[in-house]
């Protein structure tokens, strides 16, 4: 079956090679990515027993372009699919396709679609296939230009559930606006100012025999961004309405988000800070869905990314149910020919992060049906004294001659491994 499938995509791929040289009928581009892992069973250290040997994930893209329109689909082959990622990814198919047409003033598209309104914190839609993740829609998005500077957005669909949908449909709309572009005296302006806003809702019948949940669910954003030169800063606030689900228990609170960022840098000079507060923001078109099914938002991690080897096996994860922290990192080039910067220079950054539970204050809040209450109640940008996460880091990159180099980092990190 493998090999049937390699020879298939090789001779598609040299379609779209001849088809791409006529312009006039359009262009056909296409690419193939195969990832195989062999397996060798080793009781001793606990290693899933692979019957197969041989495990793949596999994907190939066919795209169609003439004008205005364009077209594609995407086959993915999971046979078996490797360890690590989710089993209900066996088997093949189509998993993704759509059509297009887009102008100056208006852009569809039909089928699938990913998309994202401000950071994401009500809405984004995203593929991430080293990490096994697809929320893709399937529906329609409309974007309208009515003017110069204004950009309205409108979906509706349902989510990418491996080889299925899930069972709500979302609905939203966005409107992302540049100060700049509408207001004239602005125009050469060295300040920039954008304004933006959402609304997304998702339905989802109720079948529960002992609650009565809401069959509409809401979450609103509002954002500013803000640059004037190497400086930088963008914050958004989103507030959800009551969202019963498995991942906060079924409880009645609306939840609500606080992100913010600011940025500044010059040659050989950089400073970034970021703050965000969450309050059960779990959103999803399946209210019984866990892990990362069919999530509807998107709350990143505040926390530095790292490349070598140990500190990364430890990765922060969002805390949808509730957190608050903090994350700055500082980074400086030492200039060349300087004490401590020698013929080739160094860099230096330094990262703190640290993220704590929110305060809650446990409530019996008058019941929507069989056991149900709001759960808590807390204050906004809270913060209790039970810590999540913390790291802090220094890492020095040096250059000692044209072909030797270093990277040296020194880390501190707690981990709350019980919460988390």
């Amino acid at each position: 079956m493998l090999k049937r499938f390699l020879y298939i995509a090789f001779v598609w791929l040299f379609v779209c090679r001849l088809s791409a040289q006529n312009s006039e009928q359009g262009t056909i581009t296409g690419n193939v990515q195969i990832d195989a892992q062999t397996y060798i069973h080793d009781a001793k250290i606990g290693a899933d027993s692979v019957p197969e040997r041989m495990l793949s994930n596999s994907y190939m893209n066919l795209n169609y372009n003439k004008g205005n329109f364009s077209a594609g689909v995407r086959f993915e082959a999971y046979l078996n699919t490797m360890l690590g990622y989710d089993n209900r990814y066996d088997g093949m198919g189509l998993a993704y396709r759509f059509g297009r047409y887009q102008n100056d003033f208006i852009d569809i598209t039909a089928g699938n679609f990913y998309g994202q309104f401000g950071s994401g914190a009500v809405f984004r839609a995203y593929e991430e296939r080293t990490l096994g993740y697809d929320n893709a829609m399937d529906g329609f998005m409309v974007k309208i230009k009515p003017v110069n500077g204004v950009m309205l957005t409108g979906i509706i669909g349902k989510q990418r559930l491996y080889w299925d949908k899930g069972d709500g449909t979302v609905r939203g709309i966005d409107a992302d606006i540049s100060l700049n572009d509408i207001i004239g005296s602005w125009a050469d302006s060295k300040t920039r100012i954008s304004l933006g806003g959402s609304y997304v809702s998702k339905y989802q019948k109720d079948n529960d025999p002992l609650l009565m949940l809401p069959e509409n669910v809401g979450a609103g954003a509002g954002r500013i961004n803000l640059s004037n030169g190497g400086f930088s800063m963008e914050m958004e606030y989103a507030w959800k309405s009551q969202d019963p689900s498995s991942d906060n228990n079924y409880i009645y609170k609306p939840g609500s988000t606080f992100i913010t960022n600011a940025s500044y840098g010059v040659k050989g000079f950089g400073l970034m800070l970021q703050y965000k507060w969450v309050d059960n923001m779990s959103f999803r078109s399946d209210r019984n869905a866990q892990l990362n099914d069919v999530a509807i938002n998107y709350l990143p991690t505040i926390t530095k990314n790292h490349t070598y080897a140990f500190t990364p096996f430890y990765p922060y994860v969002t805390q949808l149910v509730g957190e608050a922290g903090f994350q700055g990192e500082l980074f400086y080039r030492i200039k060349r020919g300087s004490a401590l910067g020698g013929k080739y220079g160094m860099h230096i950054a330094i990262n703190y992060s640290r993220i704590h539970d929110i305060k809650r204050e446990a409530t019996d809040s008058k019941p929507i049906g069989q056991r149900a209450t709001d759960g808590y109640k807390t204050s906004f940008l809270s913060m209790s004294d039970s810590l999540l996460n913390s790291d802090f880091s220094i890492e020095l990159t040096k250059k000692f001659s044209r072909r030797v180099k270093g990277i040296f980092t020194w880390q501190k990190a707690d981990y709350n491994i019980a919460v988390i």
